[in-house]
């Protein structure tokens, strides 16, 4: 449920940014003041690479545009940490998040926040937006894995266009995971979760950056964070091999009772190395089990740090 100061934090991450958001961020405060609302903009600069030409130009942009701030990761951290790192920054009963190419038409922006009344995170649908195999492909992935994390009924579609509830957000960007995904994070706090379909605007970036290395990356990254599916696969491996050995020390026995031993020690041989391997596959599912916990008691102390800072108040 939307609380009552109707104030609307909007967190944008930033990495090489066109110009071209000044004009877009204009209009999202437009947006809102027509609605009634008090706009929040937030923009976290992650570290880009160009001596400053980025961060620059978001100073710029603040000193135009009241109640807006920005901020400076101290090294790159990637955008989803960036979104949750701007999350921890704002005040509003609602925060949402866009991407900082401009594609997010801001006509759904108010039925997205008005949609906030009956769910406490709103992620848009991007139909009739022409996509490649590969970003098909990592989109059903990551359905499909939510649906399992989450023992979701409905398909989820995921994008970095979101309404979330504000103090539901921020609780989630406290101590999030060591790779975080935002709306992994929010989804551990609430099942109310909704799509609202919308028409996508084209990018102003020339160059997609999505690669078969970045999806599989990307997957790898949700498997390893949000489920214990590879240590599973690897303790199964163990008990797999475990039987395997078992079976072949009892044939060996059997052999070895009745005299028909062929070849000494063969048999011996491989019932160790099968037993080894089992060992060894068991340890890693066991190792990498507690290094997850410990990697993620470790992220519960300060996991991000800004360099820069810069407040229109």
């Amino acid at each position: 449920m939307i609380k009552t100061n109707k104030k609307v934090s909007v967190v944008i991450p930033c990495y090489n940014t066109s110009n071209k958001l000044l004009k877009y961020s204009k209009e999202i405060v437009e947006v809102l003041k027509k609605n009634n609302y008090k706009a929040e903009i937030i923009y976290v600069e992650d570290s880009t690479p160009d001596n400053n030409k980025t961060w620059n130009m978001l100073c710029g942009i603040v000193k135009k545009i009241p109640k807006s701030k920005c901020f400076q990761m101290s090294k790159n951290m990637g955008q989803q940490k960036a979104i949750l790192a701007g999350i921890q920054q704002s005040t509003g009963s609602v925060v949402v998040t866009i991407d900082d190419d401009c594609q997010h038409d801001l006509k759904y922006l108010l039925p997205m926040i008005k949609a906030l009344d009956k769910s406490d995170l709103i992620i848009a649908k991007l139909v009739s937006r022409k996509v490649g195999l590969l970003r098909s492909l990592g989109t059903y992935l990551v359905k499909q894995v939510a649906k399992s994390i989450f023992k979701s009924e409905n398909d989820i579609y995921f994008s970095s266009y979101r309404a979330i509830e504000g103090d539901l957000a921020r609780k989630s960007s406290q101590f999030p995971a060591s790779n975080p995904v935002v709306s992994f994070e929010i989804m551990k706090l609430t099942s109310r979760v909704k799509n609202i379909e919308i028409l996508q605007k084209d990018s102003i970036r020339e160059k997609s950056t999505y690669s078969i290395s970045s999806l599989i990356s990307y997957f790898l990254t949700i498997i390893l964070t949000y489920t214990n599916y590879i240590q599973k696969i690897f303790i199964r491996l163990s008990f797999i091999f475990a039987f395997f050995a078992t079976l072949l020390l009892f044939w060996y026995l059997t052999k070895y009772f009745y005299g028909q031993i062929g070849i000494p020690g063969y048999a011996s041989l491989i019932a160790i190395v099968s037993t080894f391997a089992s060992l060894t596959f068991f340890g890693i599912g066991i190792l990498m089990t507690v290094i997850s916990k410990i990697d993620e008691k470790l992220h519960k102390q300060d996991w991000y740090n800004f360099s820069k800072s810069l407040e229109n108040k």
